[in-house]
C-alpha cells in the first residue's frame, strides 16, 4: 500500500529510522481507502494532525509557563534571602557601624569591606547563573535586580543612621 517509491522522496528519512507512524494528507480519504481495501482492521489507530501539533503546542506552552514561574520564585527567593544577609549585616554589626559613623567615617568607608565582598559574590554568580541558565540576560537581571536591592537597603540604612538611631550605644 504505502512503500518508499510511492511516498516520494521527502519521506525518504522517516523511512530510514524506526517510527511507528508516518503522516498521510486527507484522514477521511485515507480511513474509507483503508476500508474499501480491506486494511483498516490492520492500523492500530489514525489520529488527526492538528489534534498532535495542538497538544505539542500545548506541552511547550505549559513548559514555558513552568519555566516563567520557577524563573519568578527563584528571583522571589534569591532576593529574599539577600534582603535578609543584609539585615544580619545591619543587625549583627550595628554597634561598629553606629561607633563609626559618629566619629564621622563617611558611609561608603564604613561600608567599604562589606560592599567590595558583596561585588564578589555578585560576580561569581553572573557566570554561574549564566552557565546554568544558558541565558547572559536573564542572569544579568537577576545580578543587577540584587545589586539595585543591595544599594536601596544601603542607602535606607545610611538614612536611618542619620535620623538618630543612637539607640545602640546603649545595648538597645
Amino acid at each position: 500500500m504505502i512503500t518508499p517509491q510511492s511516498s516520494g522522496e521527502e519521506t525518504g528519512i522517516s523511512w530510514a529510522g524506526d517510527n511507528d507512524y508516518f503522516f498521510v494528507k486527507g484522514k477521511e480519504q485515507t480511513l474509507n481507502r483503508l476500508k474499501e481495501l480491506g486494511l483498516y482492521d490492520k492500523v492500530h489507530y489514525l489520529v488527526n494532525a492538528y489534534g498532535q501539533y495542538e497538544a505539542q503546542t500545548n506541552l511547550v506552552k505549559e513548559s514555558l509557563s513552568m519555566a516563567i514561574i520557577s524563573a519568578i520564585i527563584t528571583i522571589i527567593v534569591i532576593s529574599f534571602f539577600y534582603i535578609l544577609l543584609h539585615v544580619l549585616y545591619f543587625t549583627h554589626f550595628r554597634r561598629t557601624i553606629v561607633i563609626k559613623f559618629i566619629s564621622g567615617m563617611p558611609n561608603l568607608r564604613i561600608h567599604r569591606r562589606f560592599i567590595f565582598v558583596e561585588l564578589g559574590l555578585l560576580l561569581i554568580l553572573l557566570p554561574t547563573l549564566t552557565i546554568i541558565s544558558n541565558e547572559f540576560l536573564y542572569s544579568l537581571f537577576v545580578v543587577s535586580a540584587l545589586w539595585f536591592i543591595s544599594l536601596i537597603i544601603l542607602l535606607v540604612q545610611m538614612k536611618n543612621f542619620e535620623n538618630g538611631q543612637i539607640n545602640s550605644l546603649k545595648g538597645e
